[in-house]
């Protein structure tokens, strides 16, 4: 059996799971992180928001598509993250929002990410620590290192994922080990929600009584399952990749997180 040495090495150093394998590219540039390559830095592409899916969208699009005009910048720490170095973060002092590629902002620029908006509204630190095609697992690992390493911050907040994503990283993961795809019609799915369900009560009871809580969903099945929110992105409301949630739904989704999560 194969083990992720990024993995190991987060849990014995009590650190965050650095991102997996992820490509970013600049116009003329491209990237693979890993062993050799770090992507810390500014970028104007990022993972599935690539630069042929870019370019085919610019000649099918309307003429007032935003993003003919508009650019996309990703700004990562050494981590991979969308945010400041770890190092530099006051933790106690700021809201720590997990999820997927919804909460990281696939496809939108760094001002408008969900955690931007709620940054906005708060009028405090939000660390963004999305991370495209992770689980309800790979939160819970890394709820369990800021636990550990950094202590309890001000609020937490979860964008809960499919109920049905293994483990840690990259859905590709999910379909070449199982053979589905956020899908029903799987045996390992009898195993994989109550699994996740049990990684969301150990995420609730490690939060209760210490510090604000919320949770939410963009996917109705986890909402179901959770009995949490529900935050649908606006019909038709896209990011630059034309799949993940665009501006308009980040604000919205941020406006109503910020009603229900009162400091």
């Amino acid at each position: 059996m194969k083990v992720n040495p990024n993995i190991i090495r987060s849990i014995n150093n009590q650190e965050f799971i650095p991102v997996p394998n992820t490509t970013v590219q600049n116009f003329g540039q491209s990237i693979k992180n890993g062993d050799k390559f770090d992507i810390c830095g500014s970028w104007d592409f990022f993972g599935s928001d690539d630069y042929d899916k870019y370019h085919l969208n610019l000649k099918i699009q309307s003429p007032d598509w935003y993003y003919r005009k508009n650019k996309v910048k990703y700004t990562l720490n050494s981590h991979g993250y969308r945010t400041k170095e770890f190092s530099e973060i006051d933790w106690s002092n700021s809201i720590i929002i997990f999820g997927c590629s919804y909460i990281f902002g696939t496809g939108v620029d760094d001002s408008h990410t969900l955690s931007s908006y709620l940054e906005k509204l708060f009028d405090v630190p939000v660390i963004n620590m999305g991370m495209g095609g992770s689980s309800i697992q790979f939160a819970l690992h890394n709820s369990l290192m800021l636990y550990k390493k950094y202590g309890i911050p001000r609020a937490v907040i979860y964008g809960m994922t499919g109920m049905t994503r293994y483990l840690l990283y990259q859905r590709n993961y999910v379909q070449l080990k199982l053979g589905y795809e956020d899908s029903p019609n799987n045996k390992a799915v009898d195993h994989l929600i109550p699994y996740n369900l049990i990684n969301v009560e150990l995420i609730r009871n490690l939060w209760k009584d210490k510090c604000k809580y919320y949770e939410f969903s963009c996917f109705p099945t986890t909402a179901k399952f959770l009995s949490c929110d529900l935050h649908k992105p606006i019909p038709d409301d896209y990011a630059r990749d034309m799949s993940h949630p665009g501006i308009k739904s980040n604000q919205l989704i941020a406006q109503n997180i910020y009603k229900s999560l009162k400091l």
